[in-house]
């Protein structure tokens, strides 16, 4: 457990100090298929700033709680090592937003309003 605890958090910590604002407009997604414009918009140095301390605190967590937690249970462990960063993301992509501007053609919202009015239909279909 210890060598996967040490391999994603390395991962981690690497993505927080290999995005810069420099290779920001090929490396992030959403961010590299935004008009000039649309970039312009965005408060990329705060958001470079959340992604780096984001990575930094989840690598050195992931570790932390992997590696404490094996102590006791190496199960419970493994649990933590697959869902921790899981559940951290949704964080990070509900928190990152504030850096980006009301954009109409953001895709996120899109597949979302899609899953929601493809949901709806099948559940009118079941009944």
């Amino acid at each position: 457990m210890i060598i996967p605890a040490i391999l994603l958090s390395v991962v981690f910590i690497s993505m927080g100090f290999l995005v810069t604002k420099d290779n920001a407009r090929y490396i992030l997604s959403g961010y590299n298929t935004m008009s000039e414009q649309q970039r312009s918009l965005v408060d990329i140095d705060g958001y470079l700033r959340f992604f780096k301390r984001f990575h930094l605190f989840l690598g050195i967590s992931v570790f932390a709680l992997v590696i404490g937690l094996g102590l006791f249970n190496a199960n419970f462990a493994a649990v933590i090592l697959g869902t921790y960063p899981l559940l951290a993301y949704c964080y990070f992509v509900l928190k990152g937003n504030r850096y980006l501007p009301d954009i109409k053609n953001r895709k996120i919202w899109t597949n979302v309003k899609m899953w929601k009015k493809n949901q709806s239909y099948e559940t009118r279909g079941t009944k």
